[in-house]
């Protein structure tokens, strides 16, 4: 549960309210961004809001629904891996986590590491796409345990490639928090849900929940966001890792990685700890 302190980070908003009209001009209509003391969102256009969506790089494979992951093979397909596919830890004690793969990073001294959901991989550091059964294509090599994230070192011959995120943009660079504008619009595409919309809504200095089976981890900055997107604003398990890429400007940045979700806000890391060890986006 979000405590009284988060939900003031919040600013009293509630998920944006979407409202459409077939008509031109609504002069009966006023219009107002505290309406119904929501924090609302005007749509002047006759189509959807959910209407027009880019795949900006491959399509999916498969598209995600509510009982269906995108298990699809890419390095099969296009010999290539890219953010939003699945990867998945060894399958070890009839359980084997499949999450979603971030983003390749590069260090200072030319190091190139992939990032994906820490508590994905708690009893193996071996990263399988898209299944446990398919190819192995890294071993994790360092783990920040309090934001997360792991860094994964990749096999010579898999090939990552950062310049497509399918429905989501490029990402490009690494926000710190105090970089991120209450407001600002953000998209994350995993693939277990497919292109997912969110608003940044504050920083909480509150512990986030934890997935199961995994232990509580020290206080630190988390960024908030609401959501909504094309499946209801379901956050199904299988997004976390997912990088958070900023839709309301073409410089990519990147805010975070999905954490967790319960369908009405999300958390994911402040980045400030990587970027201030070095770590910036290939």
């Amino acid at each position: 549960m979000v405590s009284s302190a988060a939900r003031l980070l919040r600013l009293c908003s509630t998920l944006p309210a979407l409202a459409t009209c077939s008509h031109e001009r609504y002069p009966e209509y006023k219009w107002t961004n505290d309406s119904a003391k929501l924090n609302c969102i005007d749509h002047h256009q006759k189509t959807s809001i959910f209407e027009g969506t880019t795949v900006h790089g491959v399509p999916r494979l498969i598209q995600p629904s509510a009982n269906v992951q995108d298990t699809s093979d890419y390095l099969q397909a296009y010999h290539v891996l890219t953010p939003g596919v699945r990867v998945s830890s060894a399958h070890m004690a009839t359980v084997a986590v499949g999450t979603t793969a971030g983003i390749l990073l590069r260090s200072n001294h030319g190091q190139q590491r992939l990032t994906v959901a820490h508590h994905g991989f708690l009893r193996s550091d071996d990263i399988y796409h898209p299944t446990e059964a398919g190819t192995h294509i890294g071993v994790i090599d360092e783990r920040f345990e309090h934001l997360d994230v792991a860094l994964a070192k990749l096999n010579p011959s898999i090939n990552y490639n950062n310049s497509t995120y399918f429905e989501s943009k490029r990402p490009r660079r690494l926000l710190r928090g105090a970089d991120i504008e209450l407001g600002a619009w953000f998209s994350v595409d995993g693939m277990s849900t497919g292109m997912v919309s969110l608003r940044a809504v504050g920083i909480t200095m509150e512990v986030p929940p934890r997935p199961a089976r995994t232990t509580e981890i020290q206080w630190t900055e988390w960024n908030l966001f609401d959501g909504f997107g094309q499946i209801n604003t379901i956050l199904r398990g299988g997004i976390c890792g997912a990088a958070i890429v900023e839709d309301d400007v073409d410089d990519g940045g990147v805010a975070g990685f999905f954490h967790q979700g319960n369908g009405e806000w999300a958390w994911s890391p402040c980045l400030d700890e990587l970027i201030d060890r070095s770590w910036s986006v290939v």
